[in-house]
C-alpha cells in the first residue's frame, strides 16, 4: 500500500501493478479481486481487468459482493443472496444463499434460512448438520464448526462429529 492506494510488488520489493485500488486481494486461481472508485471485479496478474460482474442494484461496497476464487469458483453477491461465478462471470451455481464460504476440498460452506451446510461444485447442499451456527472450510477432511450454543467441534465429510462439540472455555 501507497498514499496511491494497493498495488502488487514482486518478491524483491518492485511494483509489478501499480497502487491504484481502494482495495485489493490476494491472487487466487491466478486472479486478483480489487476495487477501485466505481469498479470491482478481478484482475489478471498484469494488472488488466479480466473480469467485472455487476453490482447488485443498492451496493456501494465491492467488499461485501464478491470473493476470491477457490477452485475455479468465487461468490458473487446477485440481488440479495450469493452464489458463485465461474472465470468467465458466468453463474454457475444460483444466488440462493445468505453466506457462503470458498470452495475447499470440493466443498463450500453455505448458510441459508434454515441453517449451514456445505455444497458440491453443483450448488447440491451434500453435508447438512442441525444446530449449527458457523463453519469454516473442510481441510485435511475435517471442518471447524461452531453449534448455536457457542460449543466448538469438528466434523467430517459427512457431517458426523469426529470431535463432539464442547465449550471452548469453561467456568
Amino acid at each position: 500500500r501507497s498514499s496511491d492506494g494497493w498495488g502488487f510488488i514482486d518478491t524483491s520489493g518492485k511494483w509489478v501493478i501499480p497502487p491504484q485500488f481502494t482495495d485489493a486481494y490476494p491472487f487466487l486461481d491466478r486472479l486478483a479481486r480489487i476495487s477501485k472508485i466505481g469498479v470491482c471485479g478481478y484482475i489478471d496478474q498484469t494488472g488488466a481487468l479480466i473480469l467485472q460482474p455487476p453490482m447488485p442494484p443498492g451496493e456501494k461496497s465491492c467488499v461485501a459482493v464478491g470473493g476470491g476464487f477457490s477452485e475455479g469458483l468465487a461468490s458473487w453477491k446477485i440481488g440479495r443472496k450469493y452464489g458463485f461465478i465461474d472465470h468467465s462471470g458466468r453463474v454457475v451455481i444460483k444466488p440462493e444463499f445468505d453466506w457462503v464460504d470458498p470452495f475447499s476440498e470440493g466443498l463450500a460452506a453455505v448458510k441459508i434460512e434454515s441453517g449451514v451446510g456445505f455444497i458440491d461444485k453443483t450448488g447440491k447442499m451434500v453435508v447438512k448438520v442441525k444446530g449449527l451456527e458457523h463453519t469454516e472450510g473442510f481441510h485435511h477432511g475435517l471442518a471447524f464448526v461452531t453449534t448455536k450454543d457457542g460449543r466448538y467441534g469438528y466434523i467430517d465429510r459427512s457431517g458426523k462429529y469426529v470431535w463432539t462439540p464442547t465449550l471452548l472455555y469453561a467456568d
